[in-house]
């Protein structure tokens, strides 16, 4: 099987998507001829990269079996390429999150073209050793006899930071703390609109200035820390209109990384969680489920551990690369046969 995979940004750039794509490609190597035509150089060289794409992939495609593009941005160049690959095996939409195919299929897409993939994991690249002492670096002040929550991920409205800090943080025991930790949504940036201002508005009105932290813009290695040696990791989304959680991949690089997880039970969650076996999946934007849950999670430790041990060996099993990798292969072999 001869595949030419295009992918519009790239490593060293390091994102979602570009660890996405080069972890897929690197594997499906191993187990079909891959050639990858890439942009390495970021955004501002998009405009270049896109012809050169199409007019490379135009010449090489009459000699492959299949065209995989690495993201929805490249879809023009697919539709045109169709137009001319004599086997025309541009038919299906990889989508990494359930209520992404029913988001797709309500604007038109036929549902029949969409296939459920999700998102794969490189535990060897997310582990890193547990510190406490890090930790309370991180954090600003010590955590002794404390237990530490965390959330990873944009702060922005649909994850639910604002509503865990209004919510649950106040009916928690006083020994609790919690970071919220991601990227800081720029003014600018069309689509989900920052909430970084009203997390710290949530944290100065409930008085937990001594127990939660909001810290925008997170450096890597900071974020292995905390998803390393946290006690607790929480992805309280809620429903915000016109928004949605495609997928939850931090929420499984915790439970990668051997956290105790607990997730809603909403969107592209469902598909990132295996209830009770990846984390737990809770009613989302109900104060009192997620106030029991968090209190007998954090008061069992032997418990908790031993599930998080479960929880990263169930990831290990069921997401890494190489599975994840093998899951498009059967399905491009299957798109290719029928065509």
């Amino acid at each position: 099987m001869k595949i030419l995979f295009i992918s519009h940004t790239f490593p060293p750039i390091f994102g979602g998507v570009e660890r996405q794509n080069y972890y897929l490609s690197e594997n499906l190597k191993k187990i079909a001829d891959v050639t990858v035509i890439a942009n390495s150089k970021g955004k501002a060289w998009l405009p270049l990269f896109l012809p050169y794409a199409f007019a490379k992939a135009f010449f090489l495609m009459f000699s492959y079996d299949a065209c995989l593009l690495g993201n929805g941005v490249l879809g023009p160049i697919g539709a045109t390429l169709k137009l001319f690959h004599p086997r025309k095996k541009f038919f299906s939409v990889f989508m990494v999150g359930n209520q992404t195919i029913i988001e797709t299929v309500k604007i038109g897409i036929n549902e029949e073209h969409c296939i459920f993939i999700p998102n794969g994991i490189s535990i060897k690249d997310l582990t890193v050793e547990e510190s406490r002492s890090e930790m309370e670096r991180i954090f600003g002040s010590s955590l002794e006899g404390k237990k530490l929550i965390i959330s990873i991920g944009r702060i922005v409205p649909h994850k639910g930071v604002e509503w865990f800090l209004r919510n649950v943080m106040p009916v928690l025991p006083e020994n609790y703390c919690y970071i919220a930790a991601g990227g800081i949504v720029s003014a600018n940036t069309v689509g989900d609109k920052s909430n970084y201002e009203n997390c710290l508005n949530a944290i100065d009105e409930n008085g937990l200035g001594k127990r939660a932290k909001i810290i925008g813009n997170i450096v890597e290695q900071d974020k292995l820390t905390l998803i390393n040696s946290a006690d607790l990791y929480v992805s309280s989304n809620i429903k915000v209109p016109g928004s949605m959680e495609g997928f939850g991949l931090t929420t499984l690089e915790g439970a990668a990384c051997g956290r105790f997880v607990l997730a809603s039970n909403l969107e592209g969650l469902k598909d990132a969680i295996q209830d009770g076996k990846s984390g737990f999946l809770l009613e989302n934007e109900n104060v009192s489920v997620w106030k029991d849950k968090v209190i007998e999670v954090l008061n069992n430790d032997s418990y908790r551990k031993e599930f998080g041990e479960k929880a990263r060996k169930y990831v290990a099993e069921n997401y890494s690369w190489e599975s994840i990798a093998k899951k498009y292969m059967i399905e491009i072999e299957k798109i290719v046969s029928e065509k």
